[in-house]
């Protein structure tokens, strides 16, 4: 794919001005960009913000600067090759920087008469509860409070991309001629249909993917390991940077780059998405509490008095905590607050 266009196709393509033939010609530029990693997701959201606003004054006044200066032959040349070298990093970075929905809502919406550029889609989940997030493939996300997810709405492509940041758990749906790849904490997790979890720990600033069903693999994700100044070219090409990952096998990946394996141990956090086989028949809220915190190693307390004589009756056969959680929401008009294994249950706001 050629990656050179015409700055008076740029200026074209920015003012709107573009035929169906030229647009799609931008569109295919901008496609042989897509299968790069995220160079920016290991930026603060703030950071993201200000490059992008940045970026897009300097490229708006260098074209326009173009028109008056074409008249000297002799920076012709120089000026071409700023101004298409200026434009792949405008169009790819501003493609990804948009990480908040504020943002969203208004880049990637104009339109004309020929087409129509399609928004990332963000999930931000901003609530202290556990958020169930269904993707375009029918792949099942849960987001840790203060997650975030982000996917292009062409998700079902050759290759279906999803950059994180934050705790979330993964239910893949299989997909042989799709590969599923998260991009989250200086790792590349490769699935193809499985659910596992992926979690940063901001104490030791390491980054944990825990899997339950399937097989995944894990590797360091170049890209953003370099903007930390390492060098990392031959020691990435060992075939041992690439950890593959079995059902109760976790990969670990630390401060120090450091790549490992070990087995998922009896308390780890990712005992709340094993599925087990609850049935309460007519029992209260606080025996229901005991047995869920035995089930899936957990905290699980409250302090409504009336919320513990509560009687429920369910079949839970097959089912995670939060999948439990979210049907006791439902079923007993009641809400819950999480924070690591600590969980509160509370009744509802009239």
């Amino acid at each position: 794919m050629n990656k050179n266009i015409s700055p008076e196709l740029i200026r074209k393509y920015i003012g709107g001005n573009c035929t169906p033939e030229e647009i799609e010609n931008v569109h295919n530029w901008y496609a042989s960009f897509e299968n790069e990693p995220d160079p920016l997701i290991d930026l603060e959201l703030k950071e993201q913000l200000e490059l992008k606003m940045r970026m897009l004054g300097r490229i708006r006044t260098n074209i326009q600067s173009i028109g008056a200066d074409r008249r000297n032959n002799r920076m012709k040349p120089l000026l071409y090759s700023w101004v298409v070298s200026a434009a792949a990093i405008f169009i790819v970075v501003l493609g990804i920087v948009l990480y908040q929905s504020d943002f969203k809502s208004k880049y990637f919406t104009r339109k004309n008469d020929n087409a129509e550029i399609i928004s990332p889609v963000v999930v931000h989940n901003k609530t202290s509860t556990l958020q169930k997030h269904i993707l375009p493939d029918s792949s099942v996300i849960w987001l840790r409070p203060l997650a975030m997810i982000m996917y292009s709405k062409n998700f079902v492509q050759d290759t279906r991309k999803v950059s994180m940041k934050g705790d979330a758990f993964f239910e893949v749906t299989k997909d042989k001629k799709h590969p599923f790849v998260i991009y989250s904490g200086g790792l590349i997790t490769k699935v193809w249909g499985t659910s596992f979890s992926i979690s940063y720990n901001s104490e030791t600033r390491s980054t944990e993917v825990a899997v339950l069903t399937g097989k995944v693999s894990v590797s360091p994700n170049k890209h953003s390991e370099e903007r930390s100044g390492e060098r990392l070219e031959a020691r990435l090409a060992e075939p041992s940077d690439e950890l593959m990952l079995l059902p109760d096998q976790k990969a670990v990946y630390s401060e120090s780059h450091k790549l490992s394996k070990a087995k998922i141990t009896q308390n780890s956090a990712v005992s709340i998405w094993k599925k087990e086989d609850v049935l309460f028949d007519n029992i209260t809220v606080k025996e229901i509490i005991k047995v869920l915190n035995i089930k899936f190693n957990v905290n699980i307390t409250t302090t409504d008095q009336a919320l513990n004589d509560y009687v429920l009756k369910a079949d839970f056969s097959g089912q995670s905590l939060p999948e439990i959680l979210l049907i006791m929401e439902k079923s007993l008009n009641i809400t819950y607050s999480i924070e690591g294994a600590d969980i509160l249950l509370k009744q509802q706001q009239k």
